[in-house]
């Protein structure tokens, strides 16, 4: 009973929250970087509701004024908005909302790959990923044509979830570790041109998401009666980096071991 008084009473503050934050209005020319920089300010001077507003104005305007946001929106952002709603309760309530939203958008199929990974990224955030395994086994058995489209985005929650054979009905081995080895030597590149002050950390992510990526992959095989194109993938994955620590848990990977949680 006592729990059900204070979702009345969440409920009911979040109107009020509303109308609060409804004193703010984005300039004529908003700039998206600018206003979440201004929602993490509010936060921090206790002016949540101005920053609620903003970040659901950032979340929903932000790409149609700069794409190039698409990376933030679903990461930093995500976490700014996460650590007000620790602190002001619908600014949590407003996160579910935006991930049912994105939820029901998908099974509409609209936008469905950037819908779902919206969804998938607010589960993250709130630490739900079981929403996202629960909304990835609806379409495999609803809409398999959407599941394969967004199987890359769902297999992070698919794997740590045990959902292998699953997971493997999707799975195109030799074209995610040949996306895998392109995306490494990017990083590698990447990092090659960075100021040093830089460049090891990057570095140091090339390496990290080459094990993480690689090693899950041919884990999955394994794992799923698949040891030969376990041990291909193995080799391919070797000749990438020289390093013993990988090759160790390249090996472990041909064995069923998935690598530790990353990142």
């Amino acid at each position: 009973m006592k729990n059900a008084l204070i979702a009345l009473a969440l409920v009911a503050a979040l109107p009020l929250a509303r109308l609060n934050a409804a004193e703010w209005s984005p300039p004529e020319k908003a700039n998206p970087g600018a206003i979440l920089n201004e929602a993490q300010r509010d936060a921090r001077a206790g002016r949540h509701a101005e920053a609620l507003q903003k970040h659901v104005w950032y979340h929903e305007n932000a790409l149609a004024i700069e794409p190039a946001q698409y990376g933030v929106r679903l990461s930093f952002a995500l976490g700014y908005w996460k650590d007000l709603a620790d602190d002001y309760p619908p600014a949590l309530a407003e996160l579910k909302k935006q991930r049912d939203t994105a939820g029901q958008r998908v099974l509409a199929g609209k936008e469905a790959r950037e819908s779902f990974h919206d969804f998938q990224s607010l589960n993250e955030v709130l630490e739900q990923d079981a929403k996202t395994v629960e909304l990835f086994e609806t379409l495999d058995k609803e809409h398999p044509k959407t599941a394969r489209e967004v199987y890359d985005i769902a297999k992070d929650a698919l794997l740590p979830a045990k959902k292998y054979e699953l997971a493997a009905r999707y799975a195109e081995p030799a074209k995610e570790i040949k996306s895998i080895l392109r995306d490494y030597q990017w990083n590698l590149d990447y990092a090659a041109s960075e100021d040093k002050e830089f460049a090891e950390s990057h570095l140091e992510y090339a390496h990290d998401s080459l094990t993480h990526n690689a090693a899950s992959l041919i884990a999955l095989m394994a794992v799923t009666d698949q040891p030969e194109v376990a041990k291909k993938l193995a080799a391919q994955a070797k000749q990438a980096w020289d390093n013993e620590a990988f090759h160790q848990t390249i090996d472990g990977a041909v064995e069923g071991k998935f690598p530790k949680a990353w990142p």
